[in-house]
């Protein structure tokens, strides 16, 4: 056993004492370069606003001063963007990166960054196992670096509580197992049943290997995840062609000898993933209830009894596949499911029972409560719809997104840091605002989703954007193809035409010549990952929905960008657009826009009859 390293009480580790320690230098060898002392310190300072602002503590002595503590009060305290914005902080997730810079700082100043340090060093008999798994003692790699990681784990849960190999026993491990977080816990069961794994192998000393039972620890394992079994080759092979057919766009059909293809809207390779999920499912299914197996014959002729969809969803929703999915996810199974076995024998959900797929048990979770995000997007909606004033900032933004960053960019040398390194704040904010400027043009008027739109190519004769010369030269024209799409939907030769104060053409034209060369220069820290081809030059989509929420937050517009689907269907809907026409726009089903907004033509129907009421009661003089 050996000595785990010790660390300072952190009571005193105040917001103040913490600041004139770092401005001290005390920290210098842990935080070398300026930039993160800078990055530090305005946590610190930021902790005294977040505390007593949305905390209510007096005195700094009653701060949080632990990762567990700032953890825990951010998790009560710091939920939405509205908590966010009264601790000074823009959004949620402004605030999460505050909880982790001011954590990181608690680690160093109370000494449990040092202190793991020490224990992931240590010279002890944890050192010598990953030694031999690792090659270094003369012998062959047991385990990559992927597969070590579960292993080094558990090493440094131990190390933590002075366990050596020799003490660990299956005794131990249940006491301190409830201790750990769920991440953890999955790494020491995994380590450990790795570690199993080489019992009575000649790999490395036996006395290295613990005496640990990990058939024993089953009921402190998570839930069990669903692991679909080895699929028999015949099935593999219906189930490649399958989405093989689907993938290219082509189905294939019998015309009485003769084998014609033609050709369908390609699907997208999401599209495909989630077939591909559904058919495992099916065979997952066919499995328990003893259908099939991997092993031995495979007899096609078993996907054509239609109670085979009857007992797979039973069996799902009892728990027979693993843990049980929720019914939308099923449903959703259960659909792509029938189209597969549609397509390997013609005719056959037509001989599946009517009220099959109108089974609310099995098959929706419309009797389910609202979720709280349903419930957030139905007010923000509603709002929107009854505030001219939104609306009207809502569509502005393109033009004045625009209107901040033209200027800047059109000096953009002229803003540079004195130094050279790097571009200073202000050219950066006119890039992102004119990349805010470019999605918005886009999707206030046509509500594309960010992912499709950041994947708009901008060259070559396959451009998905188009500046005519004809007739339509006021107009920006749009040819999206399926492929790009979630669901496989495409549209060719869209007009955005100039709508008020706002030109998406002269926008878009404007940000390819002017902004995009500088996007692609100074915005990508990765030679590998600039793409001169695409409108947003390669950038990431999660990098795209950053920039969106710092710069609609800063105008007010507490908002996601697939909220712009949302806001223009209720407003579409509220001024009297069918649920076909809104459902086209949207490239979703019919079904699926009216479960999503029939809340806004209920609400306005409500609203009508109050109206026929209200005119009553003035015809009757009461």
């Amino acid at each position: 056993m050996f000595d785990a390293p010790t660390t300072k009480e952190s009571q005193s580790l105040t917001p103040t004492i913490l600041e004139g320690d770092l401005a001290s230098g005390r920290y210098n060898d842990n935080w070398t370069s300026a930039g993160t002392r800078d990055r530090k310190r305005a946590a610190i300072r930021k902790a005294k606003n977040v505390f007593t602002r949305i905390g209510g503590f007096m005195l700094e002595e009653d701060f949080p001063c632990t990762r567990g503590d700032v953890e825990f009060f951010a998790s009560r305290y710091l939920q939405s963007d509205e908590d966010a914005r009264r601790a000074t902080i823009k959004n949620k997730k402004s605030a999460a990166r505050w909880v982790e810079e001011y954590c990181t700082v608690l680690d160093v100043a109370s000494g449990l960054r040092d202190a793991a340090a020490a224990l992931r060093g240590q010279n002890d008999d944890w050192a010598e196992l990953v030694a031999y798994l690792t090659g270094q003692r003369g012998v062959p790699v047991v385990y990559g670096t992927y597969k070590m990681l579960p292993i080094t784990s558990l090493a440094l849960r131990c190390r933590e509580r002075g366990i050596t190999i020799a003490q660990l026993s299956t005794s131990i491990v249940t006491e301190f197992f409830p201790t750990l977080k769920k991440h953890q816990q999955a790494s020491v069961l995994k380590g450990l049943s790795r570690l199993q794994d080489l019992h009575g192998s000649s790999y490395l000393p036996v006395e290295l290997l613990p005496d640990v039972d990990v058939t024993q620890l089953h009921n402190l394992a998570p839930p069990p995840i669903r692991v679909v079994p080895p699929i028999h080759p015949d099935f593999a092979f219906l189930m490649e062609s399958y989405l093989k057919e689907a993938s290219e766009g082509t189905v294939e059909d019998l015309f009485g000898t003769v084998k014609r293809k033609f050709a369908t809207k390609e699907l997208s390779k999401s599209r495909v993933k989630n077939l591909q999920a559904s058919i495992r499912w099916l065979w997952h299914g066919m499995v328990v209830l003893q259908i099939a197996h991997h092993k031995g014959p495979f007899d096609p002729q078993c996907l054509s009894d239609n109670e085979l969809i009857i007992d797979l969803i039973e069996t799902c929703a009892n728990g027979g596949l693993g843990s049980i999915i929720d019914s939308q996810t099923r449903r959703a199974h259960t659909l792509n499911v029938i189209l597969f076995l549609e397509w390997n024998r013609p005719g056959f959900r037509d001989q599946l029972p009517k009220s099959l797929l109108r089974n609310r048990d099995i098959l929706s979770n419309s009797q389910k409560p609202d979720t709280h995000d349903k419930i957030k997007k139905r007010n923000a909606c509603e709002n929107f719809i009854n505030d001219k004033k939104l609306q009207k900032a809502f569509y502005l933004m393109p033009r004045n997104f625009y209107d901040d960053a033209k200027p800047i960019i059109a000096h953009f040398h002229a803003h540079a840091r004195n130094d050279g390194n790097g571009i200073s704040r202000t050219q950066n904010r006119a890039l992102e605002q004119g990349i805010m400027a470019a999605i918005t043009a886009i999707n206030t008027i046509y509500c594309s989703r960010l992912a499709t739109i950041n994947r708009f190519v901008i060259s070559g004769e396959n451009s998905n954007i188009k500046f005519p010369d004809d007739d339509r030269k006021d107009s920006l024209v749009l040819n999206i193809p399926g492929n790009i799409v979630k669901n496989g939907s495409f549209v060719s030769g869209l007009q955005l035409r100039p709508n008020g104060a706002v030109n998406p053409r002269k926008i878009l034209r404007w940000f390819i010549d002017d902004v995009h060369p500088l996007v692609l220069k100074y915005k990508h820290r990765k030679d590998e990952c600039r793409r001169p081809d695409l409108l947003f030059t390669g950038l990431h989509t999660d990098t795209l929905r950053r920039y969106w929420a710092n710069h609609t937050a800063s105008r007010q517009l507490d908002m996601t960008p697939h909220m712009c689907r949302h806001f223009s269907a209720s407003l579409l809907l509220d001024n009297g657009a069918s649920y076909r026409d809104v459902a086209t726009l949207l490239g979703i089903s019919e079904t699926i826009t009216m479960n999503n907004y029939g809340f806004i033509s209920e609400g306005k129907k409500i609203q009508d009859m109050m109206n026929v009421q209200a005119t009553i009661f003035r015809n009757l003089e009461i």
